[in-house]
């Protein structure tokens, strides 16, 4: 029930494979990947053991960074102005990453791109958004009438019935499903959570209420979208 006081002067690692970033840690957080281009990388065979080599020269390697640093704000800190902006890491940019790049190592941000494509709740939304806009277009709806719709199925030319609408189906089921349906709490609830999201220039909005009832509108953003990485 406190909110304590923490010194933000931590450094995280975590190592796996196939990790997938999601929701507010695609902005904060970089990837370092690793391709053996090995079918079996596990079997390689090392003339050293890099962890003991940092061990050994970590007074070197610190040194040396140092020095890439201190270069790096003599010269005035070229070309930070010019690099793609990550809010909230103003520091970081003007210190760590700005030196990487002065040497020409490549841009750390350049990862966050593809952090943030892969992001599996961002897809959800996109997907969600795309075949709202397709099946409903921008009229309002309650939770109900968007099940009803994305439920409705049709007869088709061999006598059998399909959806009419199985790509809404199916989006809606991805966040919201529930013993082969669209759950209406489900999806209520996370119609709430994505609320003013912005994704591919539009965002869901409560519209209001109708016969106590909330409608939900899939609205386009009059302004181009804006991605900062805080």
């Amino acid at each position: 029930s406190k909110n304590p006081e923490m010194t933000s002067n931590a450094f995280v690692c975590a190592t796996g494979n196939g990790l997938t970033l999601a929701g507010d840690m695609t902005r904060r957080a970089v990837i370092c990947q690793i391709d053996a281009e090995d079918e079996r990388p596990e079997a390689r065979v090392f003339p050293y053991d890099p962890v003991e080599v940092a061990k050994a020269r970590r007074p070197e390697f610190v040194a040396a960074a140092l020095t890439i640093m201190r270069g790096f704000v003599v010269a005035g800190r070229p070309g930070v102005a010019s690099l793609p902006v990550m809010g909230g890491f103003e520091a970081w940019t003007a210190a760590v990453r700005g030196s990487l790049v002065w040497v020409g190592m490549d841009d750390p941000f350049d990862s966050v791109a593809g952090i943030f494509d892969a992001d599996p709740i961002k897809n959800e939304l996109f997907a969600v958004a795309e075949q709202w806009i397709l099946a409903l277009g921008h009229d309002h709806f309650s939770v109900a009438e968007v099940i009803e719709r994305a439920s409705e199925k049709i007869e088709n030319n061999s006598g059998n019935w399909a959806r009419k609408n199985p790509a809404l189906f199916d989006a809606l089921y991805a966040v919201a499903g529930d013993r082969r349906e669209i759950n209406a709490k489900r999806l209520g609830k996370w119609l709430a959570a994505t609320k003013d999201k912005v994704i591919n220039s539009k965002r869901f909005e409560l519209w209001g209420r109708s016969e106590g009832i909330r409608h939900w509108i899939l609205s386009p953003v009059d302004k181009p979208i804006h991605l900062s990485f805080l």
